[in-house]
């Protein structure tokens, strides 16, 4: 069966993929997912900084809450158009979604602009995670795929203790600024490793369509929840009308979805996987 997938991917793209090649895909997407995971860690030694710096420290808790949402609600989506696109413009798109997002934050002149840019780096960073993933699926054979979870496991560990380091160096010696700067110079070289390797992955789904309204249904009830979740007990009780009301509405798009994959030609989550 590992051959069989190993033929397959040759077969479809025309053009064998070696090992080399292989593992520079796999070192360039596992870059590209060590920035989106880096940002989950590395803003919050240097928030007392960014609050004083930009003012309206109320709005903090925004940088963090602003990309775990956007993150979260758009990381389903992101296999699905890789179906239909393709690897290689999928995984760019995210990695330029990203950067660009790293730029409107280092620099924003006031709080408000570096949530926007925090959600826009979300939007982006969600769709590595992902990917990642899906690519190392392609590329490496089912019973070899454990041994690649290591090197998952690594970098979130890589992430989860160079991110508070490198983020307290940077607001108390140099700016603050150079924590979204530091993704430019990196985001640009995952692009350049994985730019001729990744053309030979094949689009594995190329006639098929993308579910508009399925995709916006699921954005909106999981950003509904996690606001919910991140507004419980801190920002107000949980028992309060703004809490339940957020959940109430999380629970109505929620069930919406549910509808729309039991009725929609072609899903955006396909029965099957769900049974």
């Amino acid at each position: 069966m590992d051959q069989a997938v190993d033929n397959k991917t040759m077969a479809e793209t025309g053009t064998p993929i070696t090992e080399r090649e292989k593992n520079a895909i796999i070192g360039g997407v596992l870059l590209s997912m060590l920035l989106a995971a880096l940002d989950q860690t590395i803003v919050a030694p240097a928030m007392p900084t960014i609050g004083h710096a930009l003012g309206n420290a109320h709005y903090l808790p925004w940088i963090v809450t602003g990309y775990l949402l956007t993150a979260t609600a758009v990381a389903p989506l992101y296999g699905k158009i890789s179906d239909v696109y393709g690897r290689r413009p999928t995984v760019y798109a995210a990695i330029l979604i990203f950067l660009a997002g790293s730029l409107v934050s280092a620099m924003a002149p006031n709080m408000f602009v570096l949530v926007v840019g925090r959600a826009i780096q979300g939007a982006g960073g969600g769709g590595l995670f992902a990917l990642t993933q899906t690519v190392v699926g392609d590329l490496v054979p089912p019973r070899e795929r454990a041994r690649y979870a290591a090197w998952f496991s690594g970098t979130w560990a890589v992430a989860s203790v160079a991110g508070p380091l490198l983020g307290g160096t940077f607001a108390e010696h140099l700016h603050w600024s150079l924590i979204f700067w530091i993704n430019i110079p990196l985001g640009v070289l995952a692009m350049a490793i994985i730019n001729k390797p990744l053309k030979k992955l094949p689009v594995a789904a190329k006639r098929h369509r993308i579910d508009g309204l399925g995709a916006l249904l699921l954005i909106v009830a999981t950003a509904l929840l996690l606001l919910a979740l991140n507004w419980g007990g801190s920002a107000y009780p949980w028992i309060s009308l703004e809490v339940i009301g957020v959940l109430c509405g999380s629970a109505i798009f929620g069930g919406a979805f549910a509808l729309r994959l039991m009725r929609a030609a072609e899903p955006l989550i396909s029965l099957e996987v769900l049974g």
